[in-house]
């Protein structure tokens, strides 16, 4: 609203120039956070990537089918069929990965670290002695 407001926004690009320096801004502390929060559950921070490069390969397929559609190489039926499994593939893999998002942290140690749950402050440490 803000980029609207002030003359910012391009509606062939449907993006903002101040929404785009704030996607810019916080795309490595989310990223961070991210590897952080599937770490206290035991997976490898891999696990987004992979995650995220399928919902941008289902992507390409989407963009695909909808050429293959335009150039009438695919019956409507088709391509409705085809977008259909796509669409469930990206909610599923969405879903997945709120799933392990959500979940709580491993008890203990994993081959991470700690549990942050359970580990102490360091500044509690420091008062106790």
């Amino acid at each position: 609203m803000v980029d609207i407001a002030l003359g910012t926004f391009s509606y062939e690009a449907q993006a903002g120039l101040l929404t785009s320096i704030y996607g810019l801004l916080v795309l490595i502390p989310t990223l961070a956070v991210t590897v952080r929060r599937l770490h206290d559950i035991g997976k490898s921070g891999w696990a987004m990537l992979i995650v995220y490069a399928s919902i941008c390969i289902l992507g390409f397929f989407t963009m695909f089918f909808a050429m293959l559609s335009a150039a009438q190489r695919m019956t409507e039926g088709q391509f409705g069929l085809a977008m259909a499994m796509l669409v469930i593939t990206m909610i599923g893999l969405i879903i997945l990965f709120l799933v392990w998002l959500c979940t709580d942290s491993q008890p203990g140690r994993n081959r991470f670290g700690e549990n942050p749950k359970t580990t102490p402050p360091a500044i509690n440490n420091f008062y106790k002695t």
